[in-house]
């Protein structure tokens, strides 16, 4: 019995928004929907207004419950410095990883930063598509540190719509 009521969507749709958002605010949220409504039958309001009361008290209280989450969201945002294009604009071989975070205007950096990834894949993707050279032997060895010439880059990236970085 316990298993089958495991299994029911209901039941898994509670667990992941518990674990997303937490017990304790999700009680508080319906304690206050809770009250709402108390209140609203006591005061012996219409049926359409206690349906109303608690449908929008509970909406409210679980926005209320998701607002210190959105506020250390906010503040944990990293912001970039924008590079020196200067030594890399010269350079006549680039990895790959390096060419797409200059393409999104951040330091190259491995781990790569967040808003460099889509231009990695992409370069990725073309590099095994061989849609430009790379000194990787074969397009099954491609990865973020394959080197190709700062030229064949270019050109690609250019032929995408994209401006090149320098």
């Amino acid at each position: 019995m316990l298993k089958k009521l495991s299994e029911m969507l209901v039941v898994q749709a509670v667990k992941h928004v518990l674990d997303f958002i937490g017990f304790w605010p999700i009680a508080v949220a319906f304690a206050i929907a809770t009250a709402a409504t108390v209140w609203t039958w006591l005061s012996s309001a219409s049926v359409q207004v206690l349906v109303l009361t608690t449908f929008s008290t509970i909406v409210a209280s679980v926005y209320l419950a998701l607002l210190p989450r959105f506020v250390r969201t906010l503040f944990a945002t990293k912001t970039f410095d924008r590079p020196d294009l200067s030594p890399w604009s010269r350079a006549t071989t680039l990895r790959l990883y390096q060419a797409a975070c200059l393409l999104a205007d951040i330091d190259p950096t491995v781990p790569v930063p967040a808003p460099a990834r889509g231009h990695l894949q992409m370069l990725i993707s073309a590099a095994k598509e061989e849609k430009f050279k790379t000194n990787a032997p074969n397009k099954d060895y491609v990865s973020l540190q394959t080197e190709a010439r700062a030229e064949h880059i270019k050109k690609y990236v250019e032929s995408t719509g994209m401006e090149w970085f320098s």
